[in-house]
Formats: C-alpha cells, sequence, structure tokens
C-alpha cells in the first residue's frame, strides 16, 4: 500500500496511472474541473458514479468522455420511520445518528497493462480536491486485473460484476425547476463566501486580562447583506460562545480554551439551502507559550489520568486516542497505588524510553515538578512512584556523566 498526501504544497497533487483502457471514478461530488483532471486519455472506457444531484450541475460537454451511472433508489434506502424501533435501534448503533443513506464511497480504479491500480481516500472528484488547494490523502494498491470476463485477478470488470453494478443505474439528466435554480445560486454564494474567508488573511489576537485571556478575532472581510456568518473557538460550544462576524468578535476565555482554531457558520436564512460550516487555523499573536503544558495539567486530575498519561506516553500512538478517558474498572489512589499497575514493568518501559527517546520525559519532568507544587498534586504523584522516577533519573544522570 502506497500512500499520497497532496495539496500541502502548489501543483502537489496525485494521478491514475497514465496507461490502460478502463477506469472506474466514484464519489459523492464532482466538478468539470475535478473530471478533466483525473481523466487519463488512454482509457477509452471511463464509468463514473456520483450523485444525481451533482451530474445535474454538470454542464453537457464534463461528461462526454464519461459513462455516468448513480445509486438505484432501492440502494440509496429510504429513511427510517423516526418512531419505529428499528430507527432507534439504528441511531443506537451509529453513535446516536440517523442512518447513512446514498453514496459516500470515493475511490478511482485505473487499469493499465495487466495491472490495476485502486485508490481510496478523502478526495472527491473535484478541482479543490485535486487542484491543490484542499489537503488530501490517498491510499493506492496494485495488483493483477485478471482476464477482463474471468473470475479472478482484482479488475473493474470483476469488482462490478461482484455486486456493484447491481447497485447501480444509468444517469439521466434531470430538468431543473426555477426553484432547483435558486437554490444552486445560493449554494454558490455560500461557497464563495466561504473561499472569501479562507482567503482574507484574518488573524487572532490574545491577551491576559485577570485570570483569564480575551481572545480577538480581526481582518474579517464583509460578507453579502444576505449571508450571516457566525464564529467562536471549536474549543468552545457554538450555542453559548458564537458571535456574528459584523463586528468585531472577542471571546474571554481560561488559558485551557484558548486555540488557533476557528469555527464558522454561513447561512441564507430567506433560501432553503444547507449552512456552510468550515474551521480555520488562523495564526495568532500574544498565545501563551505555555499554553499547551497547562491544558496538559488540567486534564491530569487525578493519579488513574497520571497512570494514563505514562502508559499513553511510553505506548506511543497506540495509546493516545482515549487516555482522558476513565475506567471504573482502573480507579487507583495515593494508598493504592502500587496495585495498579506492575512497579517493575513501568520501570522498564521508563528506562527503555529514557535511553532511545529521552526527550519524551520532558513533559512528565515538568508536569511532576509542577504537580508536587501542591498537596493536591502531591496525591496526584504519589510517593510511590517518585520512587520509580528517581531511579530513571538517576540512570540518565548516569549516562549523562563523561
Amino acid at each position: 500500500v502506497a500512500f499520497h498526501a497532496f495539496g500541502l504544497s502548489s501543483g502537489s497533487s496525485w494521478r491514475p496511472p497514465d496507461a490502460g483502457w478502463r477506469m472506474l471514478a466514484v464519489a459523492p461530488f464532482v466538478s468539470a474541473g475535478g473530471l478533466a483532471t483525473v481523466k487519463v486519455q488512454r482509457h477509452t472506457t471511463r464509468k463514473l458514479v456520483s450523485r444525481r444531484e451533482e451530474l445535474d450541475k454538470l454542464p453537457d460537454e464534463a461528461l462526454t468522455d464519461w459513462d455516468a451511472y448513480v445509486l438505484a433508489d432501492a440502494a440509496s434506502g429510504e429513511p427510517e420511520d423516526a418512531g419505529s424501533d428499528a430507527a432507534a435501534d439504528a441511531a443506537e448503533s451509529n453513535n446516536n445518528h440517523a442512518p447513512l443513506r446514498g453514496l459516500h464511497a470515493k475511490m478511482i480504479a485505473a487499469e493499465h497493462g495487466w495491472d490495476v491500480t485502486w485508490a481510496v481516500g478523502s478526495a472527491n472528484l473535484t478541482g479543490a480536491a485535486f487542484g491543490g488547494s484542499n489537503v488530501e490523502m490517498m491510499a493506492t494498491i496494485t495488483g493483477k486485473k485478471g482476464q477482463s470476463q474471468g473470475k479472478t485477478g482484482h479488475g473493474i470488470h470483476r469488482f462490478l460484476e461482484s455486486g456493484f453494478a447491481d447497485l447501480l443505474v444509468p444517469y439521466r439528466r434531470t430538468e431543473r425547476t426555477p426553484d432547483d435554480e435558486s437554490k444552486v445560486a445560493a449554494e454558490k454564494r455560500l461557497q464563495e463566501a466561504s473561499a472569501q474567508l479562507a482567503k482574507a488573511g484574518m488573524r487572532l489576537a490574545c491577551r491576559k486580562d485577570g485570570e483569564n485571556w480575551t481572545l480577538s478575532l480581526t481582518g474579517a472581510p464583509t460578507m453579502p447583506a444576505d449571508i450571516e456568518a457566525s464564529v467562536w473557538p471549536v474549543s468552545v460550544a457554538a450555542e453559548s460562545h458564537a458571535r456574528s462576524l459584523i463586528e468585531r468578535p472577542t471571546w474571554p476565555l481560561p488559558l485551557v480554551r484558548l486555540t488557533t482554531f476557528i469555527a464558522f457558520r454561513l447561512r441564507m436564512p430567506d433560501c432553503d439551502v444547507d449552512d456552510v460550516w468550515m474551521s480555520l487555523q488562523l495564526p495568532a499573536d500574544g498565545m501563551p507559550g505555555d499554553r499547551t503544558h497547562e491544558i496538559l495539567r488540567s486534564l491530569i486530575d487525578s493519579p488513574e489520568k497520571f497512570l494514563r498519561f505514562l502508559q499513553a506516553l511510553l505506548g506511543g500512538l497506540e495509546g493516545l486516542a482515549n487516555w482522558t478517558q476513565e475506567s471504573p474498572a482502573d480507579k487507583v489512589d495515593a494508598e493504592s497505588w502500587g496495585k495498579g499497575f506492575n512497579a517493575e514493568t513501568l520501570l522498564e518501559d521508563l528506562l527503555r524510553t529514557a535511553s532511545r527517546d529521552p526527550d519524551r520525559l520532558k513533559p512528565v519532568r515538568r508536569l511532576i515538578d509542577d504537580l508536587r507544587k501542591t498537596n493536591a498534586g502531591g496525591r496526584i504523584v504519589p510517593d510511590d512512584f517518585l520512587d520509580i522516577w528517581a531511579a530513571v533519573e538517576e540512570a540518565l544522570a548516569t549516562e549523562r556523566q563523561p
């Protein structure tokens, strides 16, 4: 498997192999520019699968070289009755969200020579995805395509015949009504407004205000009169912290809530179109240098969280996903600290990390020093653990000696 990150620099992108005869492209969102970019001229058979409403937006010439398909109505499914037990079970199994319907897959397959390359990832078939303005990731894998009508190999024909083709019907353009034209125009205006926000050069200013901090947004562009724009830091709830973009937005925040990621919501209240949600990481002036450390210290407020933090730090990426989550079975306190883990194993892990990558222990050292300054912190990092930590520090000091 090969991985391709593109959009990180100007002109960086990924293209299907420039050889062969067949191509299959699947994505919920498409544009004329995106189709032209991924279309390889040597492919004489090109199949495209997308959403009907997206294909309706394209000019006729954009689909000239494609056999376009959409999901059959039976494949798309009907929304469940909101009051039925089946709908409730489905929502529960999907993290309390309504069941997904319609096309969500994004992939490209290109046959070249005796092989076929399959690509899956985040990129839709749009100019923004393959033109460099979006940051995307694709994973590709190449194998033997097999015979066109055979039962072996990993080619496009076998994939279609395995059942995917049964979900599809040929695309037929639907005529737009005046209401549809108005909706498309409104959606385009919202997208243009979001692009304007992204290019506006906005900045954040941060200043100390007593025990808290004040975060201010500067350089926001003027939105059209029919578009309402609200903004808030992603670290706080929109319901209580959203501000209008018309006036200079400011937020009083505790240090642990300071962030450079800002969320935006654009809406046209007089049009029946979906709101546009987006977030931007903005340059900031005056952000405190110890913010990350303070956030970490605020999260570690119990012995079990401290132990989980150590396990995550020593275990690498595998342990970082849920180290802040508590489990009743893992509860420990200062008196029973030694019963919650194997001290010898912890010492071995700490010494191994100290030998191979001592910089990973720097946040532990600073955290211990800060927490031990207070009685409450002393209960989070008990003396039993300090005996182990002292052995690690002694080993590091010995290693540093000439």
